[in-house]
């Protein structure tokens, strides 16, 4: 049943490991860590052996995937991306078109990444305090963003940040919770669209919750930096400033009780104020923000301290992982351009949901659409001919090819009243999110706002949320190659299946959605979420 028509269920749609191990030569900033090609042929891991829930709990083994690989032992946390790979196109693979799927999946192993104790002191001890293990790099350089080994010190308050985190990740309930209630009551089922597997999968955000505390710098001058831009496609990075900001449960003016750094910068008005029309190049702009990691780092010790791996970036523009791969590598950079093919490294980055916002005093403006059974277009797109997929689409679906796919460059008038945009895809099942010249696209969060099926077709992006969110319960991945196949596969999925989905999109809904002012498990806080996942998890 189009088993090979889901574009995360192989094994080499996940690239190679990055080798963050490796010393950075002639220079005081991270390298970029090195993704290599995808992998083809099929999996090279070894099986692991299923246990109940479908969670692989086993260690992989050295010899068969890192010759694959091209790479010595790996480290532990090579290992533990490799196994996150591994979890998740074979999860992938069990929720083939026809397949019954289980709900809402709850990301990877996590009793591999959270339950194991010393692992979980090793992690968050380390990432505050940074011992031998880290990967510090001594430099010859005179830069004041030196990117320096631990030096050994008395304790600071800073240090023992992660104590109590340490102390949390232990705590096992005295009573068996119910089934999607953590600890706190809390239905996550609801909440997250999720099915608990070992953990209440709402500890980390409780945690975050309770616990997380933001620095944000203050240095920076408008409009780079501190003016957040709260309209149209990349307007998310400026609605996450701009709460983030403005939050008194997050944001701490002391920072040596951080556990985060905010760098608050624009891409959108990086490009707008320093770009040079023509120039074809964006070495400028790479050249302001390292000026501006220059007189953090010399003002404020804990850059050099970490390497800038516990500061985080949020960033929508295309551009934007070209601009910050060189020196803000270690960063965690929170991009919507989240392409496994140009250096978005899984289990430290994460992928920013691109939101079309067009009327700021009223982001939740026309939310909704018609109900499953007056959706009688089976699939809508309209946009821009951007890249080499799209002309390829209008090419195969497009005009009049077809009365069930309504495939445009433009939406054509006719006599009488015309439907809109945004009318088309509240009417339809299935909103076709092909890439553009990126791998992002804001159709995704528009279908979702709309109440339609995504059916994202770009191989390399990977999807925001997905440590929490199983996507593939409620979207449609078709791979590039099967553009021609695309009505088959979309025909394939039974009307029960389909309005399953769309049940589940309306469950999902409410983690894609600005407000005036943040809300629980709101998009505000699922971006917060997922930088702390990965801080605290992951990294």
């Amino acid at each position: 049943m189009h088993q090979t028509q889901v574009a995360f269920t192989h094994a080499q749609q996940y690239p190679q490991m990055p080798q963050t191990s490796q010393p950075v030569n002639n220079g005081p900033y991270p390298q970029m860590p090195q993704t290599g090609q995808l992998v083809n042929n099929g999996n090279p891991y070894p099986q692991m052996p299923q246990t109940a829930g479908g969670m692989y709990m086993q260690q992989p083994m050295p010899n068969q995937a890192h010759q694959a690989l091209g790479q010595g032992y790996p480290s532990q946390q090579q290992q533990q991306q490799m196994m996150m790979a591994q979890y998740y196109a074979q999860q992938q693979q069990q929720q083939a078109y026809g397949n019954q799927m289980g709900g809402y999946g709850y990301g990877y192993n996590q009793q591999q990444q959270q339950g194991s104790s010393p692992y979980l002191d090793q992690q968050m001890y380390g990432l505050s305090m940074r011992d031998q293990t880290s990967h510090h790099v001594p430099s010859s350089s005179s830069s004041t963003t030196s990117y320096l080994p631990p030096m050994k010190h008395k304790n600071k308050p800073e240090d023992k940040l992660f104590g109590d985190l340490v102390d949390i990740s232990k705590f096992k309930p005295t009573t068996k919770p119910t089934s999607g209630r953590a600890g706190n009551g809390v239905n996550y089922v609801e909440c997250f669209g999720l099915v608990p597997f070992f953990k209440p999968p709402g500890l980390s955000y409780e945690l975050m919750e309770s616990k997380l505390k933001v620095y944000v710098y203050r240095e920076g001058k408008r409009p780079v930096f501190h003016k957040p831009v709260l309209k149209g496609i990349y307007a998310s990075e400026g609605w996450f400033m701009r709460q983030l900001k403005a939050s008194k449960t997050f944001v701490t003016k002391n920072p040596r009780k951080a556990h985060l750094f905010y760098l608050p910068f624009s891409s959108k008005m990086l490009e707008e104020s320093l770009y040079v029309p023509g120039s074809h190049s964006d070495k400028n702009l790479v050249k302001f923000l390292k000026n501006y990691l220059d007189v953090v780092s010399s003002k404020y010790h804990f850059w050099n301290k970490t390497g800038g791996s516990d500061h985080f970036l949020v960033a929508c523009h295309d551009w934007a992982p070209s601009e910050t791969r060189q020196y803000m590598a270690n960063c965690i950079r929170a991009l919507c351009n989240s392409d496994v093919s140009e250096g978005f490294v899984f289990g430290k980055d994460v992928a920013l949901p691109e939101t079309t916002i067009l009327v700021p005093r009223r982001p939740l403006r026309a939310l909704g659409g018609k109900p499953a059974s007056q959706r009688h277009i089976l699939a809508f797109f309209a946009g821009g001919m951007h890249g080499y997929l799209r002309p390829l689409l209008l090419q195969t679906w497009g005009g009049n090819r077809d009365p069930d796919m309504k495939i445009f460059s433009e939406i054509p008038k006719s006599k009488g009243k015309n439907k809109s945009y945004m009318e088309f895809m509240k009417s339809s099942k299935y909103c076709i999110c092909p890439k553009g010249h990126e791998v992002n696209s804001p159709r995704v969060v528009e279908a979702l706002f709309y109440e339609c099926i995504p059916v994202i077709i770009s191989d390399n992006f990977v999807p925001p949320f997905f440590e929490v969110i199983n996507w593939e319960s409620f979207a449609v991945f078709v791979l590039e190659k099967d553009i021609p196949d695309l009505k088959n596969i979309l025909l394939s999925i039974s009307e029960e299946r389909y309005r399953e989905m769309q049940m589940r999109v309306k469950m999902v809904q409410k983690h894609f959605l600005w407000h005036s002012k943040p809300e629980r498990f709101d998009i505000f806080h699922m971006i917060l979420h997922s930088i702390w996942y990965n801080r605290v998890f992951q990294t």
